[in-house]
């Protein structure tokens, strides 16, 4: 599992359309799917459920996108705390 993937999920988790995540996110629509059925293969459940609609999160997909955020999130926040203390 990779920061991209977490960051992939949750743009997709946002949108519900693999098509605007995508773009959103300046890759390819191919991409944005083999790299969520890729860690959806990692972690042994489906995030998201297909169709020609779009996608919908499964209920094991709405608890894994929120500690995913979490986790970009405090990401984020230690690089930043990082970049500011090498400021000083």
């Amino acid at each position: 599992m990779t920061t991209k993937q977490l960051a992939y999920t949750a743009e997709l988790a946002k949108t519900l359309n693999f098509g605007r995540a995508a773009e959103n996110l300046f890759i390819s629509q191919p991409t944005l799917t083999y790299q969520i059925k890729a860690l959806e293969d990692e972690i042994g459940f489906l995030i998201f459920e297909r169709s020609g609609k779009g996608a919908a999160l499964t209920p094991a997909g709405e608890q894994f996108c929120i500690t995913a955020k979490n986790i970009l999130a405090e990401l984020h926040k230690a690089i930043e705390n990082g970049q500011n203390f090498s400021a000083r």
